[in-house]
């Protein structure tokens, strides 16, 4: 029974191992597609509309193959629109738009908080059965709010006064 056991602990760790290089090399080629896309013309035509954002309070982000849609929170509310066919770029793959969605995170720190935010991954079923996805953040009811009530008050509330 000692030599079962200690054949099957060596699998296990082989496995473990050979698992965490796998996600190792996952991560890797996830990196190497964000600074891809930091490079790329895309994230220079959608520069301004990340700026934009990082002034105002985001109601929600949401990322698909087609681009990407920021929705504010404001009495009158409002909504920027990134379409990658108005700017002559083909749409997304799944890899870029999870790259996409990483840039998003480090551009506007707040979507990565998930007291504030709160990420959904859409799996969308298409006629031809094939699979699409797109990635949503939505602010939390609480944080919603904190800043629907901020405009009543002279000092900016806490981020976490709930």
């Amino acid at each position: 029974m000692g030599v079962w056991a200690m054949v099957v602990s060596i699998i296990l760790a082989a496995t473990l191992i050979g698992f965490l290089i796998s996600e190792h090399r996952q991560a890797r080629k996830h990196q190497r597609r964000v600074r891809k896309m930091y490079a790329s013309a895309v994230l220079d035509a959608l520069k301004p509309m990340l700026i934009y954002a990082q002034k105002h309070v985001v109601e929600s982000a949401s990322v698909d193959k087609t681009g990407v849609v920021f929705r504010y929170l404001s009495p009158n509310g409002g909504e920027s629109v990134f379409r990658m066919k108005d700017y002559g770029f083909p749409n997304m793959s799944d890899k870029q738009q999870d790259a996409m969605r990483t840039i998003l995170e480090e551009q506007l720190p707040d979507l990565a908080d998930q007291k504030r935010y709160r990420l959904t991954r859409h799996n969308i079923r298409l006629l031809d059965g094939s699979l699409e996805y797109a990635y949503t953040y939505s602010m939390s009811r609480a944080y919603k709010q904190v800043h629907a009530r901020s405009s009543y008050y002279a000092v900016k509330p806490s981020p976490y006064s709930w």
